[in-house]
């Protein structure tokens, strides 16, 4: 450390106070608050809305040989219809499993991995692409998504340690490269 960083930390605080906590609460007074409240990381359901429900008790029921499952949202579930005829090209020998949920968010796939989906499953690798609803749909900040990810990898590895995970980047928003969401 900065001698003169030191000296004045010091001076200042009496030498009792490190500089990481210093910068802990400068992030707490600023309105970034305890990233473990965070709603990225805190499991969230939608049984509110009947086909989520009913999506996720399907996936639930989900058991015997999987080589790959694939863990997101909209992007993922619309292998099933949009992208069929490549799933079953490429997927389909592999029983491929698909816990895509459109319009989820990160704390929305926490939920779900708590609460039975793959359970019955011992997949190869899971392949995990999440985090566009959290920055685009509600704007969370790039460190909010990445802890959410974060927490979805380490239940991944926790509940699973067979298991392989694959993360893939968060998909852009918008096609113009200047666009605010893009941006973030």
């Amino acid at each position: 450390m900065d001698a003169g960083l030191a000296r004045n930390g010091r001076r200042l605080f009496g030498g009792e106070v490190r500089w990481g906590l210093l910068g802990f609460l400068f992030l707490v007074s600023c309105g970034v608050g305890d990233p473990s409240t965070w709603e990225a990381v805190v499991p969230a359901e939608r049984l509110e809305m009947d086909w989520w429900e009913d999506r996720h008790e399907e996936k639930t029921e989900a058991s015997g040989r999987c080589e790959v499952a694939f863990v997101g949202d909209s992007i993922t579930q619309g292998w099933e219809k949009t992208g069929k005829e490549v799933w079953d090209r490429y997927f389909a020998d592999r029983n491929a499993l698909n816990l895509g949920f459109s319009g989820d968010r990160t704390e929305h796939v926490l939920w779900r991995l708590e609460n039975g989906e793959a359970e019955e499953v011992r997949p190869k690798v899971f392949v995990v692409m999440i985090g566009t609803n959290n920055t685009g749909t509600r704007g969370d900040s790039p460190e909010e998504t990445a802890a959410g990810i974060e927490a979805i990898v380490k239940k991944l590895r926790d509940g699973w340690p067979q298991s392989k995970v694959l993360l893939l980047g968060v998909f852009p928003r918008d096609s113009r490269a200047w666009a605010g969401d893009r941006r973030k």
